[in-house]
Protein backbone atom coordinates (compact mmCIF):
# COMPACT_ATOMS: atom_id res chain seq x y z
CA UNK A 1 0.00 0.00 0.00
CA UNK A 2 1.57 3.25 -0.60
CA UNK A 3 2.00 5.95 1.56
CA UNK A 4 -0.73 8.14 0.34
CA UNK A 5 -3.16 5.43 0.40
CA UNK A 6 -2.61 4.24 3.50
CA UNK A 7 -2.87 7.55 5.15
CA UNK A 8 -6.23 7.99 3.03
CA UNK A 9 -7.25 4.41 5.13
CA UNK A 10 -6.46 5.42 8.65
CA UNK A 11 -9.27 5.18 10.87
CA UNK A 12 -8.16 5.43 14.45
CA UNK A 13 -6.40 7.68 16.48
CA UNK A 14 -5.08 5.73 19.36
CA UNK A 15 -4.50 7.48 22.59
CA UNK A 16 -1.48 5.48 25.14
CA UNK A 17 -2.15 6.41 28.89
CA UNK A 18 -2.53 5.28 32.25
CA UNK A 19 -5.52 3.77 33.82
CA UNK A 20 -6.03 2.33 37.43
CA UNK A 21 -7.30 -1.49 36.81
CA UNK A 22 -10.50 -1.94 38.40
CA UNK A 23 -9.14 -5.74 38.20
CA UNK A 24 -6.07 -5.16 40.90
CA UNK A 25 -6.57 -1.33 41.75
CA UNK A 26 -3.22 -0.95 40.51
CA UNK A 27 -1.51 1.81 37.53
CA UNK A 28 -1.00 0.42 34.32
CA UNK A 29 0.18 2.44 31.14
CA UNK A 30 -1.62 0.90 27.96
CA UNK A 31 0.65 1.50 25.22
CA UNK A 32 -0.33 1.77 21.17
CA UNK A 33 0.62 -1.56 19.91
CA UNK A 34 -1.11 -2.76 23.54
CA UNK A 35 -4.50 -0.96 22.08
CA UNK A 36 -4.48 -2.24 18.71
CA UNK A 37 -4.09 -5.78 19.96
CA UNK A 38 -6.88 -4.97 23.07
CA UNK A 39 -9.54 -3.65 20.41
CA UNK A 40 -8.54 -5.99 17.29
CA UNK A 41 -7.45 -3.36 14.73
CA UNK A 42 -5.42 -3.46 11.89
CA UNK A 43 -2.66 -1.93 12.92
CA UNK A 44 -1.86 0.02 9.26
CA UNK A 45 -5.27 1.85 10.19
CA UNK A 46 -4.16 3.79 13.26
CA UNK A 47 -2.20 6.35 14.37
CA UNK A 48 -0.62 7.54 17.44
CA UNK A 49 -2.29 10.47 18.86
CA UNK A 50 -0.26 11.29 21.90
CA UNK A 51 -1.25 14.41 23.94
CA UNK A 52 2.29 14.32 25.50
CA UNK A 53 3.68 14.32 21.42
CA UNK A 54 2.41 17.29 19.26
CA UNK A 55 4.16 15.76 16.69
CA UNK A 56 1.85 12.79 16.49
CA UNK A 57 -1.33 14.36 15.64
CA UNK A 58 -0.05 18.06 14.01
CA UNK A 59 -2.37 18.55 10.96
CA UNK A 60 -4.97 16.30 11.64
CA UNK A 61 -8.24 17.06 11.86
CA UNK A 62 -9.87 15.43 15.02
CA UNK A 63 -13.28 14.55 14.00
CA UNK A 64 -11.18 12.50 10.61
CA UNK A 65 -10.88 9.81 13.01
CA UNK A 66 -12.49 7.76 15.44
CA UNK A 67 -10.16 7.81 19.08
CA UNK A 68 -9.74 4.72 21.37
CA UNK A 69 -8.11 4.88 25.05
CA UNK A 70 -7.38 2.37 27.42
CA UNK A 71 -10.01 1.55 29.65
CA UNK A 72 -10.34 0.39 33.33
CA UNK A 73 -13.49 -1.92 33.05
CA UNK A 74 -10.84 -3.83 30.42
CA UNK A 75 -13.92 -4.08 27.46
CA UNK A 76 -12.21 -2.71 24.37
CA UNK A 77 -15.10 -2.89 22.15
CA UNK A 78 -15.79 -0.21 19.54
CA UNK A 79 -19.07 1.45 19.70
CA UNK A 80 -21.02 0.77 16.62
CA UNK A 81 -22.39 4.47 17.09
CA UNK A 82 -18.84 6.22 16.06
CA UNK A 83 -18.00 3.88 13.21
CA UNK A 84 -20.98 5.00 11.61
CA UNK A 85 -20.09 8.66 11.86
CA UNK A 86 -16.82 8.02 10.73
CA UNK A 87 -18.72 6.22 7.95
CA UNK A 88 -20.77 8.96 6.97
CA UNK A 89 -23.90 6.51 7.74
CA UNK A 90 -26.15 7.84 10.18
Amino acid sequence: MSEEKRQEAIKYAVHPGYIISFFDGDRHFVGVNQLIALYKLDPALCICWDRNRPETFRGRVWSDYVHIYPKQNGKYNIKVKALKTLSGSS
